[in-house]
């Protein structure tokens, strides 16, 4: 019987590696792949010898990271045996593809050259002489394995002794027995320095090792399948092991014990290599030594920062999954969603195709292009076109990066289709439009992020708290000032504990409510071990976050209702639910920390994708009403992200990109329910119902489409020379101002001039937009009157704004910035228990034009009225 066969399946997964595969790159770290026997002499054959697992594990890496083979400049292989001749010309056959044929280079552990054999107890199954094995050659495995784990360890074999072709030779003159068992009773002084340094690795590798199993708890380590279940196959055993392979990291294993300050061993090792993978701003990389000293204490916090952890220092589950993320870990088990399935509803045709996960949208694009969506948009839209960003002068393109990990980022996002949108399944255009916008605000990582900060002149706290040219102060607008928050007792409480909270509370330094950081008396730092009290202000707690940088107290709010009737099982948001449980939503503004939300946007991908659904229905549901070949209803997505019109401009040539470089254009579309042909744009919006409710709602609605393409820019001339928008403005005046349609008014007034002004071309019109949104919901609340305000209308009464609803109308008599003469209506759309309101300006913007604004205070407006009762 061959002794091989012998042997149980869970010693075979505890042994050391058959070999080990040592890759060079042009650029970067080197990678350490561990090839390790699986069960032989049955019907594999070939299949188990490594030089096989290495071209298996060489095409995922390809597969996953598609310009991995042109990184290559060389690659070794160390083998604990002669290679089998068949599987050495298949390696080097497939090397071939690549060009790598001849970058390939041999180091086996015992004599012979490729193709020789061993004496073996019983022949194997495939005559390669590998699978038998007599009990001589036990003792001379087990020492070949010893040196197989010390080649695993960088720190102890450098890699330019690797490359070291006399290294390896002087290496076998003395003879591995002799390095294993001998040279360290010889000491540094009798045994050949590279051999020493051989024994001692190993032997410093198992004490090490024995120590962290006897310290990590029992509840940590990985479970143990009972007697006689069947193990892992090859495909899922190698599975395990390649995701365990790193550039350069080799993990001790599959657990993840909590480390902190003064840990030792080989999961310190793996941490600090981690680290330095993930770029950690430190002066110099990490030694790999398996101690945790200052300096890793260090990189462990700027680690956490930079992931939007809890900065505690404390390596725990959450740390532990942010440092195994990434592309240097190469997922080899397809995930549940992979491109094969069945194909999605509707078939491969833009205007009929419904998406309900990722799997249906890669095999769509596999279907029509051969690539799954990433690799479809990297090769033929990214940085192409409309896909390219000028700033300053300069280009840059937007695109997706080329790592494995935004693949799992857009399986993951897509996977969650029904937490963001108001269906199972969406259309081509909703995927198109909301795909672009989340590459634009995440760099195309797929990932939540958080808004950077620091740039020259203004950096750390800094960049978020001063005015930088068109970049807005955080600390003012829709944000709480830093002080009225620093002189306010609630935050106080929760805050005051954090560094800087004793020498600022309650301060009167009045810079703190300006838009310039007092740089030259507190530090800018965002780590909050030094400026904890500080960073608790809106002006950095709001900044930019998730998906598509939510920003601002207000839109923060939105999503506190989401956390405190949670009902499912997410622990990040159970946390914080049992923190915020009774609270108003201005106390959970005030009393939550930087680290809370960080918590739910990073760590929580059920609390990121529904804040997607909050934010969206808060604005005007836009992603929910997207048609295939419907231009306006796409360039409503981006209103919703940033309402400029540079941006969705930019947006729809994006989106429109995407249906060209496909191949296809939507069919068109007529006028979608509630619109009309030519230029008019949206039909009025009656109210549905008769109750107060819809028709507070039809309201704001028509203002709403009013900012529908084509759009009003009353100062500025169209393509055909006349006003732009003439022809909605002319409906507008017709229906709610009639006294100014006179003989020759369209001709001289309405088209030709652009003048806005009460004695030329058209009067201002912010008023009679707000009357026209009353009437065409289907409200009795008669004409405007010329030289005359909406007080003037017995339809509409004065309220104070402690009644203020949607549908209202405000009124400014003086600028509450300028304190000049302002005399302007608007509509009010929402408004927030903080005694704020979102807007719908008429006649607005240096163009005269329909916008929405934000989070607006009640307080600073003079009069409100309303044509209800209630």
């Amino acid at each position: 019987m061959n002794p091989t066969q012998t042997r149980s399946p869970r010693s075979r997964r505890a042994s050391a590696p058959a070999a080990v595969a040592i890759i060079y790159p042009k650029v970067g770290t080197v990678l350490r792949v561990p090839l390790r026997r699986t069960p032989t002499g049955g019907p594999q054959g070939h299949a188990q010898h490594p030089e096989r697992q290495l071209i298996t594990w060489f095409n995922r890496m390809a597969g996953a990271r598609p310009g991995f083979p042109l990184q290559v400049r060389r690659i070794l292989l160390v083998t604990a045996e002669p290679l089998c001749k068949t599987c050495h010309l298949s390696l080097a056959r497939f090397l071939s593809r690549f060009h790598l044929a001849d970058k390939l280079q041999l180091r086996p552990l015992v004599g012979g050259t490729a193709g020789a054999r061993v004496a073996t107890a019983a022949p194997c199954s495939c005559g390669c002489g590998h699978c038998g094995q007599s009990a001589g050659d036990e003792v001379n495995n087990g020492q070949h394995a010893r040196l197989l784990n010390a080649l695993l360890q960088d720190d102890f074999i450098s890699d330019s002794e690797l490359e070291d072709e006399g290294w390896w030779s002087r290496l076998k003159q003395l003879g591995q027995a002799a390095a294993l068992t001998g040279a360290l009773a010889l000491g540094p002084q009798g045994a050949f320095k590279p051999v020493y340094d051989v024994a001692k690795a190993v032997a410093g590798a198992y004490e090490k090792r024995n120590k962290m199993q006897r310290t990590v708890e029992a509840a940590q380590l990985p479970a143990r399948r009972p007697p006689g279940q069947q193990e892992l196959g090859y495909e899922q055993e190698m599975g395990y092991e390649f995701a365990d392979v790193a550039p350069g990291c080799a993990s001790p294993g599959s657990a993840r014990p909590t480390l902190r300050l003064g840990a030792r061993g080989e999961y310190v090792r793996y941490l600090q290599c981690r680290l330095n993978f993930h770029k950690v701003n430190l002066a110099q990389p990490l030694v790999n030594d398996g101690v945790w000293g200052p300096k890793t204490q260090a990189a462990v916090r700027a680690f956490q920062q930079g992931r939007g952890l809890v900065v505690d220092a404390v390596v725990g589950p959450l740390t532990w999954g942010q440092l195994d993320a990434g592309s240097a870990v190469v997922p080899t088990v397809p995930p549940k969603t992979q491109p094969g399935g069945a194909p999605p509803t509707g078939g491969t045709d833009v205007n009929t195709v419904r998406f309900r996960n990722a799997a249906d949208i890669n095999n769509f694009f596999l279907a029509r292009t051969g690539q799954d969506f990433v690799d479809w948009f990297r090769s033929k839209v990214g940085g192409r076109g409309a896909w390219v960003r000028t700033q300053a002068g300069k280009t840059y393109p937007v695109t997706m990066p080329a790592t494995a990990d935004v693949k799992v980022g857009f399986q993951q996002f897509w996977d969650g289709i029904p937490r963001v949108f108001n269906s199972i399944d969406i259309n081509f255009a909703q995927f198109a439009a909301l795909q672009s916008v989340i590459v634009n605000e995440t760099g195309g990582t797929m990932r939540p992020i958080a808004e950077k900060v620091g740039l020259p002149g203004h950096p750390g706290l800094a960049y978020a708290f001063d005015r930088i040219g068109t970049k807005a102060s955080y600390n003012t607008g829709q944000n709480r000032r830093a002080l009225a928050l620093f002189n306010d007792k609630e935050y106080v409480q929760a805050h005051g504990h954090k560094p800087l909270g004793a020498q600022l509370a309650y301060t009167k330094d009045a810079r703190w409510g300006g838009e310039v950081y007092p740089v030259d008396s507190v530090s800018t730092s965002t780590d909050p071990a030094i400026t904890g009290f500080v960073q608790e202000a809106d002006f950095y707690k709001f900044r930019g976050r998730g998906y598509i940088q939510i920003t601002w107290r207000y839109a923060y709010q939105w999503l506190v209702p989401s956390v405190q009737n949670y009902s499912g099982s997410d622990p990040v948001i159970l946390q914080k639910k049992a923190q915020w449980q009774g609270l108003s939503l201005d106390s959970v503004a005030t009393r939550s920390s930087n680290a809370d939300w960080q918590a739910l946007f990073m760590q929580s991908p059920e609390f990121a994708l529904g804040a997607l659904k909050i934010f969206f229905g808060k604005k005007t549901n836009s992603i929910n009403k997207v048609r295939v070949g419907d231009w306006e209803s796409v360039r409503m997505v981006a209103c919703d992200v940033m309402c400029s019109k540079s941006y969705t401009t930019l947006f729809v040539q994006r989106v429109q990109q995407i249906f060209a470089t496909l191949g296809t254009a939507p069919a068109p579309v007529g006028p979608g329910p509630g619109t009309r042909p030519g230029n008019l744009g949206p039909l009025p919006v009656p109210a549905t119902g008769g109750s107060e409710a819809a028709m507070r709602e039809a309201i704001v609605a028509n203002a709403l489409n009013m900012m529908a393409e084509p759009a009003i820019e009353a100062k500025l001339r169209g393509a055909d020379g006349f006003r732009k928008g003439w022809q909605k403005l002319k409906g507008m005046f017709e229906t709610a101002a009639p006294d100014y349609v006179r003989p020759g008014w369209e001709e001289n007034n309405l088209k030709r001039s652009t003048s806005v002004s009460n004695t030329a071309g058209i009067p201002h019109w912010c008023g009679i937009f707000a009357l026209w949104a009353h009437r065409a919901a289907g409200l009795n609340v008669g004409t405007w009157k010329i030289g005359k305000g909406i007080s003037a209308n017995p339809a509409f009464r004065s309220i104070p704004a402690a009644r203020v609803k949607k549908g209202d109308i405000g009124y400014y008599n003086l600028d509450p910035a300028t304190k000049q003469p302002f005399r302007h209506h608007f509509l009010v759309r929402e408004v927030y228990p903080d005694g704020t309101m979102d807007t719908i300006d008429g006649n607005s913007g240096g163009t005269s034009t329909v916008r929405s604004k934000s989070r607006v205070p009640l307080r600073g407006v003079d009069l409100f009225f309303s044509a209800f009762n209630s």
